[in-house]
């Protein structure tokens, strides 16, 4: 997911929230029951939120249960199991016993560059695999710093600025930044 792309989805988060948030305060203050028509649109778009969702991650047929099983334990399949295009490279990783220590040691994600010089087809199978996983870790990375700003005690959500910092990937010194104020003498 490119850089833009992702502000644009926590813009319209961001969004999403401060609707619900609006509601919620509405609700709060006037103690009435939101109208027909707005539940309606609340639930009209949560069900679109829904079909995207379920567009985006479908739920796998059985060649992708295999493609997924063969990516997280490659050295564990049956070569029977693997799709007949992928059967000779298969054959030819199991019995690489250096990439069996590679395997062992390195994550998953760097396991299968590593193998994609000399296994490209299989390893391209498992990078299909993993790519929607790496595409929503910075979404997920935002639900997770939203739900540890937004506590129950802190219901009212305006969190822009919160997780601007909490997302920022600048690193901070605060002996420069404390060493770059200027005290202020008492007269």
């Amino acid at each position: 997911m490119q850089v833009e792309g992702f502000h644009q989805c926590l813009a319209y988060l961001v969004d999403i929230f401060v609707s619900i948030n609006e509601v919620n305060t509405k609700m709060q203050v006037d103690k009435k029951a939101p109208s027909a028509s707005l539940l309606t649109d609340i639930k009209h778009h949560l069900n679109s939120l829904i079909a995207e969702f379920e567009r985006y991650f479908p739920k796998l047929d059985p060649r992708n249960e295999q493609l997924m099983s063969l990516t997280r334990y490659p050295f564990r399949r049956n070569v029977h199991k693997i799709l007949e295009q992928l059967q000779e490279e298969f054959l030819e990783l199991t019995n690489n016993f250096a990439l069996k220590d590679d395997f062992k040691e390195l994550s998953i994600e760097h396991f299968w560059v590593q193998a994609q010089r000399l296994y490209p087809n299989i390893s391209l199978a498992a990078f299909k695999m993993l790519i929607p996983f790496a595409s929503t870790y910075l979404c997920e990375s935002e639900f997770l710093a939203m739900l540890t700003i937004k506590s129950k005690s802190r219901n009212r959500l305006e969190v822009e600025a919160d997780l601007r910092c909490a997302l920022s990937t600048t690193t901070h010194n605060i002996k420069i930044l404390v060493s770059s104020k200027q005290t202020q003498k008492s007269h």
